[in-house]
């Protein structure tokens, strides 16, 4: 599954990349529960993609947001430095892989 950090309700992309990426890392939730999973706690693969640069604000959101959302494990992350994501304007993209128990 992959997303964005849209609002979920309006679609609007927040100004700050902070912002988004906050967003994004909510809507994995949001996502998760959808498909009728627990959430985070089942995501054992990240692939995050960013509008490169990350400078340490950005970077340390990244940690924060992990800290937040990862508290009881550590799922393997790779971020990727890309030109354009799937929306003018969007700046971060999450792909998350999970294990989603029935």
């Amino acid at each position: 599954m992959c997303v964005g950090g849209w609002d979920p309700t309006t679609g609007a992309i927040p100004a700050s990349f902070i912002e988004e990426l906050d967003l994004a890392f909510s809507n994995v939730k949001l996502n998760l529960k959808t498909a009728g999973g627990k959430g985070w706690s089942e995501v054992y693969k990240i692939v995050l993609y960013y509008v490169p640069d990350l400078g340490e604000d950005e970077f340390a959101a990244c940690v924060r947001n992990l800290t937040k959302w990862c508290p009881g494990h550590k799922p393997l992350l790779t971020g990727l430095g890309v030109r354009t994501l799937g929306l003018p304007g969007m700046r971060v993209e999450i792909e998350v892989v999970a294990h989603v128990q029935q």
